[in-house]
């Protein structure tokens, strides 16, 4: 038994052509006198079976591997689908590059310089008498010199 459309998509132009080899159509008769099949009706319906074949095989490939990802409430791939990726070599060569994050590089190399200069400041071992002087004021102070305010120093 034969399929038939019970909704046409497809409506027939007022004043169609015909090949002489094919039947007239009507979207009401795709069978003719004889009870055969429409060639062009036949193919059609082919035509729309293997669609039909290839939706339903796309649609059931949805979340299996080599098919297609499904989507999670949020909208989004859910992680059993998503591959293992290992990117630790990656970021490891990219990190290690002299010329990967070059302010970032910059920024470090100037706090290094100023920890060594704390740690010459402070962590240095004195043999003497280690003392430390302030000019925030001169009283009882004899020097020669000229004395620099705003920065509190007396200049020689």
């Amino acid at each position: 038994m034969a399929e038939t459309a019970t909704e046409s998509v497809y409506e027939l132009p007022e004043n169609p052509t015909y090949r002489e080899d094919i039947p007239k159509l009507t979207q009401d008769d795709p069978v003719d006198a004889d009870g055969v099949v429409n060639p062009l009706i036949q193919k059609i319906l082919e035509n729309i079976h293997a669609v039909k074949k290839k939706l339903n095989g796309f649609q059931a490939s949805k979340g299996r591997p080599d098919g297609i990802a499904s989507l999670d409430s949020s909208g989004k791939v859910p992680a059993a689908q998503l591959p293992d990726i290992d990117v630790s070599g990656s970021i490891n060569t990219h990190n290690d590059d002299p010329a990967a994050h070059p302010a970032l590089r910059t920024l470090i190399s100037a706090l290094d310089i100023r920890v060594a200069l704390l740690e010459l400041m402070y962590g240095t071992e004195v043999s003497g008498n280690p003392f430390v002087v302030t000019f925030g004021s001169l009283n009882d102070l004899t020097v020669s010199g000229v004395w620099n305010a705003p920065m509190e120093r007396i200049e020689f």
